[in-house]
């Protein structure tokens, strides 16, 4: 790994971005990302979409990236319907899901990433939910974030500045 970050650094020594713009683009690409993938809402379990969506960008960073079955303790594996899971796969093979991949998890969800600086010192780990909350969503005009219309390319800036105009 140490190897990548070098080739990193010399990457930014060359291509000199001033910090503005480059936080801007990750920015603009995180949002981008989070309005993706809450178009696609999975319950614990079934996130199979979500999870390539996840493993194909850490993989693009270059990082090992373990999936599914690999990670768990199945002895310890609660609350996971087989039927759901099922139809999860079959939406995600038909959203683009690659056959292989759904084999690659052996039926299970989840990601687990490895970055190793090749430095000595503590071990960091982040972990982080994929699942969505079951909710049923209104469609009433007057709920805000319907008559807001936020599913439209608005700053999030603009949204509170709606919210905060309503009585």
């Amino acid at each position: 790994m140490r190897r990548h970050i070098s080739i990193l650094k010399g990457a930014r020594q060359r291509h000199r971005v001033d910090q503005k713009t480059m936080d801007q683009k990750y920015i603009e690409e995180m949002v981008c990302s989070r309005r993706k993938l809450h178009k696609i809402p999975e319950e614990g379990w079934t996130e199979f979409q979500t999870t390539y969506f996840v493993v194909e960008f850490l993989r693009g960073l270059g990082l090992p990236v373990f999936v599914g079955k690999a990670n768990l303790n199945l002895d310890e594996v609660l609350g996971r319907d087989v039927e759901l899971v099922q139809d999860s796969i079959e939406r995600a093979l038909k959203a683009g899901v690659p056959q292989s991949f759904i084999e690659e998890t052996e039926g299970f969800t989840g990601a687990v990433a490895v970055l190793d600086t090749g430095r000595p010192g503590p071990t960091t780990a982040f972990r982080s939910d994929m699942d969505c909350v079951i909710v049923r969503e209104t469609k009433d005009a007057d709920h805000l974030p319907n008559g807001a219309d936020i599913n439209k390319q608005i700053t999030y800036g603009e949204y509170i500045e709606r919210t905060r105009s309503v009585p």
